[in-house]
């Protein structure tokens, strides 16, 4: 499916073409991947972007199919060499699309979370005048700059440095990627955060006190869900038959009567119309608190990670 090129990236950049930015970098003109090349669609299965694009459209992958999601690719401040920028920027690009066409699929929670380690990356090679790759292949670089770094961003270095060592001959690498060390680095970052680390092992009398909760939650979703979501039926009924060309207190007052009944099926949910609750936002709230227990209720009973149990249907 990928199609390599060799290819100037960005003709506007020609003065750049060659230059050498430190021993063991790569030149600017290398094969990455052709700018016409699909990287995602939508729910349809219609384009959405291309690599070429200044960002990339994951709508599709999001909990709805509709809400924004989108990765975006490093940008350098004023004042900045726009030449290297421009350089890391393509590098950023070319590692996320080896990361993500990885042969198997990535949520995108954790497609999101790496390329915001990688634009983190990127900003640490302009600061020290080298390129991503360069960066990334040194463990003694990559040593120094995980101290700083936010966890997420320690768990997340280990899978790009990965992915950069199976497709260095790809990415146009001409260097050695010392993998076993660069893992050792940031294996050793890991353990020296014990705060970070998961229990190893919890007790089977909590783990049990905890499965029987989510198992009870079940038995409340399957009592209540079909009056919530009747209440939310009616709710958006009546908002559509609310008269168009009256104001907005009688628009208002219209919506109250039609949902009385409905208000007071509500208050043994635990809805308060003295606290000044919205009828609607409540009802759409009790769905939200549903999903959120269906959500922890697979999480717990298959071992599934938080990004795909996100992206069930």
């Amino acid at each position: 499916m990928i199609q390599r090129v060799i290819a100037d990236i960005g003709s506007h950049y020609d003065g750049a073409a060659g230059t050498e930015l430190g021993e063991g970098a790569s030149t600017w003109r290398r094969p990455y991947f052709h700018p016409d090349l699909v990287v995602s669609r939508d729910a349809e299965g219609n384009l959405a972007s291309r690599y070429g694009d200044p960002s990339w459209d994951y709508r599709s992958q999001s909990t709805d199919g509709a809400s924004a999601a989108s990765l975006q690719f490093f940008t350098a401040e004023e004042g900045a060499d726009h030449v290297l920028a421009a350089i890391i920027r393509e590098q950023q690009k070319a590692l996320m699309w080896a990361h993500i066409d990885a042969g198997k699929m990535r949520a995108l929670v954790t497609i999101q979370l790496a390329n915001r380690t990688a634009y983190a990356w990127c900003q640490i090679a302009l600061r020290r005048g080298v390129e991503l790759f360069e960066l990334l292949a040194n463990p003694a670089w990559i040593a120094e700059e995980l101290h700083s770094r936010h966890r997420t961003h320690v768990w997340q270095t280990a899978s790009l440095v990965k992915t950069l060592w199976r497709h260095a001959k790809a990415l146009g690498m001409d260097v050695r990627i010392p993998l076993q060390e660069l893992k050792a680095v940031v294996q050793a970052e890991s353990q020296a955060r014990p705060e970070d680390r998961q229990t190893p092992l919890i007790p089977s009398s909590i783990y049990c006190a905890i499965l029987g909760g989510l198992v009870g939650g079940l038995v409340e979703i399957e009592r209540d869900l079909d009056n919530v979501l009747d209440a939310y039926r009616q709710s958006m009924a009546a908002s559509r038959l609310a008269p168009a060309s009256g104001s907005k207190l009688q628009r208002a007052t219209f919506r109250a009567l039609a949902m009385a009944p409905v208000a007071e099926r509500m208050k043994r949910f635990g809805y308060a119309p003295q606290e000044a609750w919205a009828l609607d936002k409540f009802i759409a709230g009790r769905i939200n608190f549903f999903q959120y227990q269906l959500l922890h209720t697979g999480a717990g009973l298959s071992g599934m990670r938080v990004g795909e149990v996100c992206i069930l249907p």
